[in-house]
């Protein structure tokens, strides 16, 4: 039985996008660091599962776009994917850094994850 799930990036941080395995990754229940591949799984968890990282993830309490560096927001021509451009509400992503960004439109600076 497993009880977390996890990628190779999550367990041991930047691998300089040489990935040539299987990246999903779910944690053995009742352990703190035994994993097993999702190739070796008869069968692939149906159940949502809390992610397990080295990394900390920001979970989104609404919905969210995408920032430059200059404090603007993303938002797609009428040709591009509207979900490249922001986070959904419930939706989470790994934090790696944080950076300072001025909003000129609030005229504020804040703290953002990239």
């Amino acid at each position: 039985m497993v009880d977390r799930e996890s990628s190779t990036f999550d367990l041991m941080g930047d691998d300089n996008g040489n990935l040539t395995y299987s990246t999903a990754n779910y944690r053995i229940k009742g352990t703190d660091g035994f994993f097993i591949d999702d190739v070796d799984l008869d069968n692939r968890p149906r159940q949502h599962l809390l992610l397990y990282s080295v990394y900390p993830h920001v979970f989104f309490i609404n919905n969210s776009y995408v920032y430059n560096k200059s404090g603007k927001a993303q938002k797609p021509t009428n040709t591009q994917n509207l979900n490249a451009y922001r986070f959904d509400k419930g939706s989470s992503v790994e934090v790696t850094k944080l950076v300072n960004i001025w909003f000129p439109d609030e005229n504020n600076m804040s703290f953002v994850t990239s």
